[in-house]
């Protein structure tokens, strides 16, 4: 038991301190140090994008919504992905409380517009068309007269017929 003691390295080889942060460093690599709670909600809320890459688009959407510009075209770093970036304009939009239409363009851009009344027509009736499918999945699911019963495939009905 002592020579497994002597073997083990500490998980926390120094603890740095100054005024108003005590922080661990982990010998795996990991930094830890207590937070406010009112910033640790703020950073929860926030984009994962640099706070300058993040007011920016907030400052094009923004006039996305107050009609003051048509369409932007966005054009994210290379490390970013279509989906990311769209999901970053989807998530900024929403918090401005804006419908907006994100689409791919030539070159790894993306283009942004205040969706339409045609458009956000469109969206609905899809997703009342999905909810009503998915209750129909679920009430058919649940009834009792499919519970235990055997399916046979296509091709054993036509053998037996």
């Amino acid at each position: 038991m002592e020579h497994r003691q002597a073997m083990e390295t500490p998980i926390a080889e120094e603890v740095v301190r100054d005024d108003a942060h005590t922080t661990t460093q982990m010998s795996f690599g990991w930094t830890f140090e207590p937070l406010p709670l009112d910033e640790a909600m703020r950073l929860a809320r926030a984009s994962r994008m640099d706070e300058a890459e993040y007011s920016m688009l907030r400052e094009q959407l923004t006039r996305l919504a107050e009609d003051t510009s048509a369409s932007v075209r966005i054009t994210p770093p290379p490390a970013v992905s279509y989906q990311k970036a769209r999901n970053h304009c989807l998530k900024v939009a929403k918090n401005l409380g804006v419908a907006i239409t994100v689409r791919r363009a030539p070159g790894g851009q993306i283009v942004c517009w205040k969706a339409t009344a045609q458009e956000i027509a469109l969206r609905e009736r899809r997703g009342a068309a999905l909810q009503r499918r998915r209750a129909q999945k679920t009430s058919e699911k649940g009834t009792s007269s499919n519970r235990g019963a055997k399916r046979t495939s296509a091709s054993m009905q036509t053998t037996l017929a």
